[in-house]
């Protein structure tokens, strides 16, 4: 086995490499064809089975020198070999984040969002937002600060805010300060050229947001920015690219500060030379009432401290370079377990580490937090461990710790075919301890606060569809907001579940994927700020929802 037990990490970068990526369903959102069926980027159609999945190929390695608890550690250095089993081919956009085989050579589409009228339904309680107020043709995502400033992610198109009683959005761009990109030890930019993707958006103190970015890629491989690093020629401006922004407004303009998620040499015991592994932040939030803002990314999860200053204010340049101490970042941590890559196991003998996609990040309200990925998820102790992001290394590897909601054949040691990847795309805590859990191909489950799963929902249960691709939990009644993949919401109050489905929204903002759903607290009563992707046709919408 890759992976022993006992292995403690300060996070979870490989040691070797196995095999190309093999066939089956890929781990990442899928997207629904012009037939209306869900297929994933390398051409499967799910379900069947469960085959597929994100795959981080070798051990990880590494423990901190000051932080992280004894134990012993795995040898061993990354290799140059081909990249995870499991990742997307350059192909078609995912029905949830752009798909990096969009772009060519570092350069993108940063055309102005289409023009046009959409006609939308007067709905009791809702009012919506689409091109002729400046929305963006895709939305990736959309939050509101706690001054009531709603913020959407446009992917390529940038970062938009709608401020309040504000009759359209703003528009945000690169040449507006928006940083994608991370800096090199003396503190200048990393060399371009520069990509920017604005994946996702979580509001904090008025008038700032936090805002996560898509990493850069060349050959149209949507994970390039994670293994470049560990490449024989790594490239700046591809392991810089991504990461993410907290982004405050003043006046009309951007003050900015960047989240270089990696850590500098010296700082991992296995890795010496320093770690570049999260690029693609799937998913940030914000929590106010800990002072922390989490990175959900390829690979793994991530903290950072929501007021940092800035590298270059607090001098983690040079000697300092990508310390703990003044990055404003912990990286990275993960729920993984060991696995094969394929069924007939001599064609791969040697295991791999499985771990991918954080798209659920939701706090508890005391530090402790619900992760949850592709392949599996857990209840992160942070708070009841002393703030200590380190300490958890020592229980990542726990496999009896992990949480797989939509269970494998086994634990570990598993085969693709025994496999069935949670694909978690959100997560929801409610006020009586327990969270509600969205998968994109399995539907909901809602889960004890002890992580055992009590109740599963689909669409024979009353769900719009079955698959998920959002969850909110709604402050006025505790009731929970389910986005469907194939447009369209469910809200669930106890055994009740509403639909608001075409029939209710219409085809202009249920046609594609409900990419986002987040509350707004800083008005009563709340709002609930819906994002719908958009398809091809179908340009994005943001709806806002002020009704019981």
């Amino acid at each position: 086995m890759v992976l022993g037990l006992a292995l403690i990490l300060a996070g979870c970068d490989r040691a070797s490499r196995t095999g190309s990526r093999p066939g089956g369903t890929s781990p990442h959102p899928p997207t629904l064809n012009d037939a209306g069926i869900l297929v994933f980027p390398d051409g499967g159609v799910v379900p069947d089975g469960g085959q597929g999945d994100a795959v981080d190929a070798g051990a990880d390695a590494g423990m901190l020198g000051s932080d992280a608890d004894a134990g012993s550690l795995d040898s061993g250095s990354p290799d140059a070999g081909p990249d995870d089993a499991g990742t997307p081919d350059a192909g078609t956009q995912d029905a949830g984040v752009p798909d990096a085989g969009m772009q060519d050579a570092g350069t993108q589409d940063a055309g102005v969002p289409d023009a046009g009228t959409v006609t939308f339904p007067t709905s009791v309680g809702w009012t919506f937002y689409g091109p002729q107020q400046g929305v963006p043709n895709q939305v990736l995502g959309v939050t509101a600060d706690e001054g009531g400033n709603v913020w959407v992610a446009g992917g390529e198109d940038g970062l938009f805010l709608l401020t309040p009683g504000g009759a359209a959005f703003q528009r945000y761009t690169l040449a507006d300060g928006l940083h994608p990109y991370g800096f090199m030890p003396d503190g200048t930019d990393a060399p371009g050229p520069h990509y920017l993707n604005v994946l996702s958006v979580s509001g904090g103190p008025a008038g700032t947001v936090f805002v996560g970015y898509q990493g850069r890629s060349t050959a149209g491989n949507l994970y390039e920015c994670e293994d470049n690093w560990d490449r024989g020629s790594p490239d700046p401006s591809i392991y810089k690219s991504g990461d993410a922004d907290r982004v405050t407004l003043t006046g009309t303009a951007l003050s900015v500060v960047h989240y270089d998620i990696f850590s500098g040499p010296g700082q991992v015991a296995a890795e010496p030379r320093g770690r570049e592994r999260l690029c693609n932040i799937w998913r940030v939030r914000y929590d106010g009432r800990t002072q922390s803002v989490w990175f959900g990314g390829n690979h793994g999860f991530a903290w950072g401290d929501p007021t940092f200053p800035g590298i270059t204010a607090t001098g983690c340049t040079g000697a300092n370079y990508g310390k703990y101490t003044c990055s404003g970042v912990f990286e990275h941590a993960h729920p993984a377990f060991p696995g094969y890559t394929c069924d007939t196991l001599s064609q791969c003998p040697t295991e791999a580490t499985l771990t991918d996609g954080y798209y659920g990040i939701a706090s508890v309200g005391d530090g402790d937090m619900w992760i949850g990925g592709v392949n599996r998820s857990l209840h992160f102790n942070f708070g009841s461990r002393g703030i200590n992001f380190f300490t958890y290394e020592v229980q990542q590897f726990n496999i009896a710790g992990q949480l797989d909601l939509w269970p494998d054949a086994a634990k570990q040691d598993t085969t693709p075919s025994q496999r069935k990847d949670d694909l978690v795309s959100g997560i929801a805590v409610t006020g009586d301890g327990t969270a509600w859990v969205s998968s994109f191909v399995w539907g909901v489950a809602h889960l004890a606060a002890d992580g055992s799963v009590g109740q599963y929902l689909t669409a024979s249960d009353g769900l719009v569809t079955t698959q998920s691709y959002s969850i909110a939990a709604d402050p006025s009644d505790g009731s929970i907001w389910v986005g469907a993949g194939a447009g369209g919401l469910t809200r669930i109050q106890g055994s009740h579940l509403t639909p608001w489905s075409l029939a209710v929204l219409g085809t202009s903002v249920t046609a594609g994927p409900v990419s986002d759903i987040q509350m707004d607290t800083s008005v009563t009563p709340r709002r609930m700020v819906v994002g719908f992707k958009g398809i091809p046709g179908t340009p994005g919408a943001v709806g806002i929802y002020v009704g019981p």
